[in-house]
This record gives structure tokens, C-alpha cells and sequence, in this order.
């Protein structure tokens, strides 16, 4: 259930959605979209569980898990710089 809405900027919170973030959290959160949030949340996940089933569990890593990991760690680069490029051209 979606949150009630009370006049261009102002959200109230219902008994089924979170609280609205407060006012001072810092600029970089507050650049981000859900779907970049979601995207990053993906790629620490997937990165952090990698390397921890290697260092952990001696699972081997093949070099494609590592090209993954790159092109994962570009990608969410592209995308937080081009939606902050947005939003600071939106201001």
C-alpha cells in the first residue's frame, strides 16, 4: 500500500509503508531512485557473497565471475552518475 500523499512534498506515512526519511540524510541518499537503490542492494549482494563463499569456504572464483563482477560494478556506476546528472540539472 503506497503512502498518502498531503500536497507536492509532504508524505505521511501509513500503518503499512515505512517512515518518510528524515530531512538532513545526506545528499547522496537522497540522489538515489528505488531502481538504483534496488540495483546497488543486488550488487553489494552479489560481490559480498562471492567473496565470501571464497574466503570462507575455499570456493573457487572463475574469471567470468570476476568479468561479471565488473561489468555489475560499471553498470551501477553509469547509473548513479547519470541519474545525479539529472537531478542536479533538474535543480
Amino acid at each position: 500500500m503506497a503512502a498518502a500523499t498531503c500536497g507536492p512534498s509532504r508524505r505521511v506515512s501509513t500503518p503499512h509503508s515505512p517512515p518518510s526519511p528524515p530531512s538532513s540524510s545526506p545528499l547522496c541518499l537522497k540522489a538515489l531512485s528505488s531502481l538504483q537503490a534496488t540495483v546497488t542492494n543486488f550488487a553489494a549482494n552479489f560481490i559480498s557473497s562471492g567473496l565470501a563463499g571464497c574466503f570462507l569456504f575455499d570456493e573457487p572464483l572463475p574469471s567470468k565471475w570476476f568479468a561479471g563482477a565488473s561489468l555489475i560494478i560499471f553498470g551501477v556506476f553509469i547509473l548513479s552518475k547519470s541519474s545525479i546528472e539529472e537531478k542536479q540539472n533538474s535543480d
